[in-house]
């Protein structure tokens, strides 16, 4: 079974990954990043909604939880990527409205 990128905003993590394992038939692969997703926006986030961004568990955070589980994980890293570049402003300022959660009028306007 495979789970990619489903697990940051999980709030009772223990549950579901006990789930994951009923319903796996072999093994359960969990996908996760060992950095919030997009932390790229965080400096601006509290700029946008006034408050600070709150930043999603990862790798680093999940891993202790295995082991209270009693669950020790083959963990395999792979090499980091980098995204595509974003090649116009208007596209940069829909990617990124996208993750502020602005509507697009408030993108372009400003309104």
């Amino acid at each position: 079974m495979l789970c990619a990128h489903v697990v940051y905003g999980v709030a009772d993590i223990e549950p579901f990954i006990r789930k994951l394992e009923r319903h796996a038939r072999e093994r359960v692969l969990i996908l996760s990043h060992t950095a919030s997703p997009l932390a790229q926006v965080s400096p601006f986030w509290k700029l946008v909604h006034g408050e600070e961004r709150t930043e999603l568990p990862t790798l680093p955070e999940l891993l202790p939880v295995f082991w209270e589980m009693g669950i020790f994980p083959n963990v395999q890293m792979f090499p980091k990527t980098s995204p595509e570049p974003i090649r116009n402003r208007e596209a940069a300022l829909i990617f990124y409205g996208n993750y502020f959660t602005l509507k697009p009028i408030q993108i372009l306007t400003g309104a």
